[in-house]
């Protein structure tokens, strides 16, 4: 939880506002969650965090292995669709200028400045996160080689795994990873998911969307999960990019993430008007 509001009182969430989105520069925080009364003068509002998606369980990987992945900004992910694009989540906001590529480090590689921000049309249409993508227009084209490459968007279908890398925490509470980490999560099933009694899942999920993950093991045998700080990183199959980071409950609790599925074809045919 965190709390908001102005100790004169003022301005607040009230009655009815409970589960709306809390955002600061274009990024979600959490959600309305109860008060005592609305603008009580002394008395502030209290908001249930919700988190970006990252890796929980993941090991070291070389940015040979994924030199599809970049760093949108400081906090989020992304992934190199194309010589002069990237794809990212709508929900990271359009207020950072640059990614970074080439290199395992999240702080390190060659900065290449963002010319412009292209939100799908029909974001958070049904759902505060239905069609959470984005497409980052590059200054310039990349000279693609062993640690700077795009990746294929799938045409629908995947294995039973995906293959998640970012640099966010290794654990709910801990930290931001300095070294790119890897971690094979295993797929939830849809109609499972949407049983989730938690805010955004509950019945309310999107074609848009796959689950994956909630276990905390890692490994091969895909136990482990997305957690907070890497919003945006690419989830691949056979190859293939399959899916976005896009939220989640926690970390490890049991509880699966949720991911763009780029594979959908609202999606996948805006990505295409201009890759």
């Amino acid at each position: 939880m965190f709390c908001a509001g102005f100790s004169e009182g003022k301005k607040d969430a009230c009655q009815g506002d409970s589960g709306g989105p809390a955002v600061a520069s274009g990024r979600l925080l959490g959600m309305v969650s109860f008060g005592y009364g609305c603008a009580t003068p002394g008395s502030y509002g209290v908001y249930s965090k919700v988190a970006k998606v990252s890796i929980l369980g993941g090991r070291d990987v070389t940015i040979d292995r994924v030199p599809h992945h970049v760093s949108y900004g400081d906090i989020c992910g992304g992934v190199l669709v194309h010589r002069k694009w990237a794809l990212t989540v709508a929900h990271c906001g359009t207020d950072k200028d640059y990614i970074r590529v080439g290199s395992r480090y999240r702080l390190k590689g060659v900065q290449i400045k963002i010319k412009k921000h292209l939100i799908h049309p029909l974001y958070q249409k049904e759902h505060s996160f239905d069609f959470d993508v984005q497409l980052l227009g590059l200054f310039r084209g990349l000279n693609f080689g062993k640690t700077i490459k795009d990746i294929e968007i799938s045409d629908g279908g995947c294995d039973k795994y995906i293959d998640m890398s970012g640099w966010g925490y290794g654990e709910e509470r801990g930290d931001y990873n300095h070294i790119l980490q890897q971690v094979r999560i295993k797929l939830v099933v849809f109609e499972l998911c949407q049983m989730v009694d938690q805010p955004w899942y509950n019945g309310t999920l999107t074609g848009r969307m796959f689950c994956a993950g909630g276990g905390r093991g890692g490994g091969p045998d895909g136990g482990g999960d997305a957690c907070q700080g890497d919003s945006g990183g690419g989830a691949v199959s056979k190859n293939r990019l399959v899916g976005l980071s896009s939220f989640g409950y926690g970390c490890g609790r049991g509880v699966p993430g949720v991911y763009v599925n780029v594979s959908n074809p609202g999606i996948i045919s805006w990505i295409r008007q201009y890759t």
